[in-house]
């Protein structure tokens, strides 16, 4: 009798310690959306390097009656050099509701292609309980298109004076999985009307055959900024395009114009030493008179 006793009493002891514990506000679930579709724990996510992974997290909180309690999501990518994070402001979360945030992961031009794992975590400074962390499978390839304009650098200083030569160099790369054909790049400075257009050539998904067949070229670009030109910034923009990908970048510069010297004013006084005399009809009279130039 003593010994079922017992056993009945650490039963109680042990359900009382379980309910207290159960009651603290918890996650009842969590589903989580990678860019816009639901996403599976079991199955493999694809996605492409250079874009922006939009991670949605919906849960749901455990319906005890316990005060609010503080916390934040996060999401993060590991295998990448640097980190790949996001996380939310914290905020409270109160039993029974249910809440929706969103996350966004940039996935580097230059990360390897491969598998990599994505955590999601909702995260508090104290116990919570249920589902509250999920990771998922997520495979990064290569777009098939794609270009990037690694630098466009101006030859120092960033200033040039009207009437001289502004230089630029621009580096351009291929990003894709696939051969780009054509390339051009656009260059121009609008507020001055000028503009230059050169021919690229292929650009390759790598480099092949001794280097003969590049993936990323350098071009050097010249503008004769006209004489004329008024002090003040200006904007040079490039554009790398071909008839699958293109890309911008742009970059300020300042124009120092030419002093114009202001044209003197002339300002003339006349100065008569007299200005009556008593003539008679038929005869001459002189006056004397002084020009003075006060400009």
């Amino acid at each position: 009798m003593k010994k079922l006793l017992a056993i009945l009493l650490a039963f109680v002891l042990a359900f009382t310690s379980l309910a207290a514990n159960t009651k603290a506000i918890g996650i009842a679930y969590m589903d989580v959306y990678l860019n816009g579709h639901y996403a599976d724990e079991n199955t493999v996510f694809s996605v492409e390097r250079g874009t922006t992974l939009s991670i949605r997290v919906l849960f749901e909180t455990t319906a005890w009656p316990e005060p609010p309690k503080e916390v934040k999501v996060k999401a993060w990518i590991d295998g990448y050099r640097k980190p790949i994070e996001a996380e939310t402001e914290r905020f409270d979360i109160v039993s029974g509701r249910t809440y929706a945030k969103s996350l966004f992961l940039y996935l580097p031009n230059d990360m390897q292609e491969g598998i990599y794992t994505l955590h999601v975590m909702i995260t508090s400074n104290t116990q919570l309980p249920g589902e509250s962390y999920k990771k998922f499978t997520i495979a990064v390839q290569r777009s098939n298109y794609k270009l990037q304009i690694l630098s466009l650098d101006l030859a120092l200083p960033s200033n040039v004076e009207a009437g001289k030569d502004l230089f630029a160099t621009v580096v351009i790369k291929n990003r894709g999985s696939h051969k780009l054909e054509d390339v051009y790049v656009l260059a121009e400075i609008p507020e001055l009307n000028m503009a230059k257009r050169i021919y690229v050539g292929d650009l390759y998904p790598k480099d092949y055959n001794d280097n003969t067949e590049r993936d990323t070229k350098t071009l050097s670009i010249l503008f004769s900024i006209p004489p004329e030109t008024k002090s003040g910034i200006y904007t040079l923009k490039v554009k790398a395009y071909n008839e699958d990908a293109q890309a911008e970048a742009s970059q300020g510069f300042e124009v120092i114009g030419k002093k114009v010297e202001e044209e003197k004013k002339v300002q003339l006084n006349l100065l008569v030493s007299e200005a009556r005399k008593k003539v008679k009809a038929g005869e001459t009279v002189e006056y004397e008179l002084v020009l003075i130039n006060l400009g």
